[in-house]
């Protein structure tokens, strides 16, 4: 088990990378042929669809993993289990694509997407029928890793070969839909061997229902969250506002999910201190993480910021190019969003906190929701950016307060100095080269290596333990 666990958190780790540079593959590319109306169209409607597809899960695949891994060595045990939360997941899918099919009919606004959201919303019922929650119960990590890699390059291949002109819009909403649908499609047969599952009309309501929507309401928080701000341009604004927004804030969350990869591979280590009760290391280490955190996020947020601009034309084009400052002010957000997911994910959950959790997701989508009504219709995507900074404020205010509760967290003032240091030296270099260098490709390619070796040059003179060998090796070690 401990070998399996290592080489799962590993191919977790390289997942999530592929998750991030595939998107960062294609997206110039995109941007510049759809340009930013046909991208904002094909934005608008996936965000609809992710509500379905949310509606349609039910909070089903995180009860069944969790519930069904603990019964995954009595096979017959899980086949009824599964069957059970497989047929209510059949009956809240059926809800949830005949409630899309009434909301196609009472709001006159998403007949202008009807074909994007039709195509897309296959999506919905392979996610049910994939199942994918079975290879998670058995830890079949390195399966699951290969089918996306696969499916990705092929949706690569497709894209590049199939779209080249600005109305391919609605093909790539075909292609996006074939690398999230097919996968799930292969996977209805490939789960065939763990259990045998069939639909139940008996399927016990009672002791399934309520947990599956207490988890559902933190997965409709979260998605509000996520989602809210694009699906608010689209409804306030235009498709090339959706578009534009859409690159900034594709922008923010990759940069987000860089960053909070190396927390996710620190989790493991985490709950086993948990687990065994070892408070001091416990504590040792989530300091470690956390300043660990601090040091990469603050001036990497402090690069984005100056380069926004440039971040912008260099993936997008000049026609997103308004899209700069909305991009700057996520920057800033970026650096509050790290440290909000380390204090939710690498503190409150491993402690099973998972009400206050819930709680503080609840408030910021209500809140981001709130503030998106009143400051997209005055300041437009800036305003949806602001929204989204002033959210992650609050999710780190107060996360950070109930993580003092499980976390003894001690911030050493060297490292804490010695990332201020450096991100001021980011700033000196990203500066001097905007100044000097007109041409933007040069600018970026000698401004963001420079700043880099010149910042971790500054760790190694003056000694800072962030980056010792030892501690990174801790961090990659799993351990069950």
């Amino acid at each position: 088990m401990k070998k399996s666990v290592k080489i799962n958190g590993l191919l977790n780790v390289f997942q999530r990378c592929c998750h991030i540079l595939i998107p960062l593959l294609i997206f110039p590319y995109l941007t510049r042929v759809l340009g930013a109306e046909n991208f904002g169209k094909f934005s608008f409607a996936n965000s609809i669809i992710s509500y379905v597809i949310l509606a349609a899960m039910l909070g089903v695949s995180t009860y069944a993993v969790r519930e069904g891994a603990r019964i995954r060595d009595n096979r017959m045990a899980l086949s009824q289990f599964i069957s059970e939360v497989f047929s209510i997941n059949i009956i809240s899918g059926v809800i949830a694509i005949l409630g899309l099919v009434g909301i196609m009919f009472f709001i006159p606004k998403l007949n202008e997407y009807d074909v994007l959201i039709y195509i897309m919303s296959l999506a919905v019922p392979a996610t049910i029928l994939g199942r994918d929650y079975l290879n998670v119960i058995y830890e079949d990590f390195l399966y699951i890793t290969l089918r996306y890699i696969a499916i990705q390059v092929v949706g690569v291949v497709m894209v590049f070969v199939l779209i080249d002109k600005p109305e391919h819009y609605t093909i790539y909403a075909g292609i996006y839909t074939f690398t999230m649908a097919f996968g799930y499609v292969v996977n209805l047969f490939y789960t065939r061997k763990f259990a045998p599952i069939c639909f139940s009309f008996n399927s016990n309501l009672k002791k399934h229902l309520k947990p599956i929507l207490i988890l559902f309401c933190g997965q409709i928080a979260t998605t509000i969250y996520i989602q809210s701000d694009v699906t608010m341009v689209g409804v306030f604004k235009n498709d090339y506002d959706v578009g534009v927004y859409t690159l900034a804030s594709k922008i923010y969350i990759l940069s987000k999910s860089v960053i909070y990869a190396l927390t996710a591979v620190a989790i493991p280590r985490i709950v086993y201190y948990l687990g065994a009760k070892e408070v001091e290391k416990y504590n040792t280490f989530s300091s470690r993480l956390f300043d660990y955190l601090f040091s990469i996020t603050v001036p990497f947020a402090v690069g984005l910021f100056i380069f926004g601009n440039e971040t912008i034309q260099l993936i997008g084009g000049v026609e997103y190019e308004s899209g700069a400052l909305s991009l700057q002010v996520l920057s800033i957000a970026l650096l509050i969003a790290v440290l909000a997911g380390y204090f939710c994910n690498a503190v409150l959950v491993p402690n099973r906190q998972e009400k206050q959790f819930l709680f503080i997701t609840i408030v910021s989508a209500v809140a981001n929701v709130g503030l998106n009504f009143i400051m997209i219709p005055k300041l437009g995507i800036l305003g949806a950016a602001i929204t989204t900074l002033i959210s992650e404020v609050i999710v780190v205010v107060l996360s950070f307060k109930e993580s003092r509760k499980s976390l003894k967290l001690v911030v050493e003032k060297k490292n804490f100095v010695l990332t201020i240091l450096g991100s001021v030296i980011v700033v000196v270099v990203c500066s001097l080269t905007k100044a000097a260098v007109g041409s933007l490709y040069i600018r970026l390619a000698v401004a963001i290596p420079l700043s880099a070796l010149l910042y971790f040059i500054l760790q190694i003179i003056f000694k800072s333990n962030l980056y010792s060998i030892s501690f990174l090796m801790k961090i990659m070690k799993m351990k069950k």
